[in-house]
């Protein structure tokens, strides 16, 4: 499916790739100064040297070396502690960035996703207005070639009764089943086009400031795609309608040159 950032104007793609590289940022600064392997690796080593320390003084019974022992039994427990206040400020802190990110990450989706909305509303609107044109104009062109026919063949029937003009054959139009297999083509091309746009325009409708980040996210793809969708019905619409306003035209222009033709038998 087609990129929704293409879809987008270029200052509203900045403003979601300022948000995403904002998020970005902050997310690299989950893995620093916190490194597992590390700080497990000082807490088992003040572990090892606090039970060495522990089976030493066990093996000694002198008074004095008891109470330097319990010093520094006490400085060594000290400074597990420490390493443990440590790691805990940081999980509190990596914490709270986990919930800054996923407070950031619902925001760019949140306003990707308005942003996103918006635009196709308005061009669903625009498309809207270029498919009802279309088949208006095909509509019409073939009650057009159909009336201008009859008339142009009802001049000549009564040209004929009253002028005798044997030689002036009736107008036929060559390319009539062509002009309506176009037409019929373009209705069901307008079927398509109309049954995407109630699907796009669902997904314009949904709460989107309390839906959950992955709704936003699964809702953007399913926008893209059916955008995607719209544009190839309006691409063959397009070159239907161009097709049709070309027969009109050389429709036109051989009625005009029936007509000429029998007012150049009068010129006799």
């Amino acid at each position: 499916s087609q990129n929704y950032d293409t879809i987008l104007e270029l200052s509203n793609q900045n403003q979601i790739k300022t948000q995403i590289d904002n998020y970005e940022q902050e997310k690299r600064k989950f893995g620093m100064d916190f490194n597992v392997a590390i700080m497990e690796e000082k807490l088992d080593n003040i572990i090892k040297s606090i039970e060495k320390f522990e089976n030493n003084h066990d093996s000694s019974e002198k008074e004095d070396s008891n109470i330097q022992s319990s010093d520094q039994l006490n400085e060594m427990t000290e400074l597990f502690n420490t390493e443990i206040k440590i790691i805990e400020n940081k999980i509190i802190e990596k914490n709270s960035l986990v919930d800054k990110l996923t407070k950031m990450r619902k925001e760019c989706l949140l306003f990707s996703y308005t942003t996103l909305v918006e635009t196709l509303k308005s061009k669903v609107i625009n498309y809207s207005e270029f498919i009802t044109s279309a088949t208006k104009f095909s509509k019409e062109y073939l009650e057009y070639i159909n009336n201008s026919t009859d008339s142009l063949n009802d001049d000549i029937d009564t040209l004929q009764t009253k002028y005798n003009l044997n030689q002036t054959k009736k107008h036929m139009v060559s390319n009539i089943t062509d002009i309506t297999n176009d037409n019929n083509n373009l209705i069901e091309k307008e079927k398509e086009a109309t049954q995407t746009i109630n699907n796009l325009t669902k997904l314009f409708t949904i709460d989107f400031p309390n839906a959950d980040a992955n709704m936003l996210y699964n809702n953007k793809l399913q926008m893209t795609y059916f955008y995607s969708q719209l544009q190839k019905s309006i691409e063959s619409i397009k070159q239907l309608y161009r097709k049709i306003r070309a027969f009109k035209l050389a429709s036109i222009y051989l009625i005009n040159e029936k007509y000429s033709d029998i007012s150049k038998q009068f010129d006799n």
